[in-house]
Formats: C-alpha cells, sequence, structure tokens
C-alpha cells in the first residue's frame, strides 16, 4: 500500500487494493493525532466500517495488516484525507 514517503505522514490516508480476504472487501489505514487505525469493511460499497483496530505506530499497523491479512506494501495506494464533516471510516 504505502510508498515510503508517506510512511512518516501524520493524517494521511491510505487504502488497500480492493480484493477480498475472507470476508473483509477492503481495508484502510488512517493516521490521526489520537492513533493509526486498520479500518476493516465487508463491502466495496461507500458504508461505515465494520471493524477496526488502533495503534500508536503505522509500522504496527501496516505488520498487523502484512500478519493477519496477508496485505503487502505494494498493495496499497494513498487516497485522501476526508473533507470537513466527512467521515474517516468512509471511503468517498
Amino acid at each position: 500500500m504505502m510508498p515510503i514517503e508517506h510512511m512518516g505522514c501524520k493524517n494521511e490516508n491510505v487504502c488497500s487494493s480492493y480484493r477480498t480476504i475472507g470476508d473483509i472487501s477492503k481495508v484502510m489505514i488512517y493516521e490521526s493525532k489520537n492513533g493509526v487505525y486498520v479500518i476493516l469493511f465487508e463491502t466495496h460499497e461507500n458504508k461505515g466500517a465494520n471493524a477496526d483496530y488502533c495503534y500508536e505506530t503505522l509500522g504496527e499497523a501496516m505488520d498487523f495488516c502484512n500478519k493477519e491479512l496477508n496485505i503487502v506494501e505494494e498493495q496499497w495506494f494513498v487516497i485522501n484525507d476526508p473533507k470537513d464533516g466527512e467521515q474517516h471510516d468512509i471511503i468517498y
């Protein structure tokens, strides 16, 4: 997912390739001032998340995605931050 130049950035949205992993259809990593969230979706539609996990660092979140969801770095791509008033757990 993540090009190296984005690994240390804050408030970046990073989203995995659209592919099904078990019951999970897409995964997003969202960095905020409160932590790094791994957000799991069961649909490709623009609906809220089905589950999320919080980590202190992007590295920990990426490691979880690699070990638990079999997502490797090359599968990620960067998406825009949500606009004012938009939820951070929906990919618009």
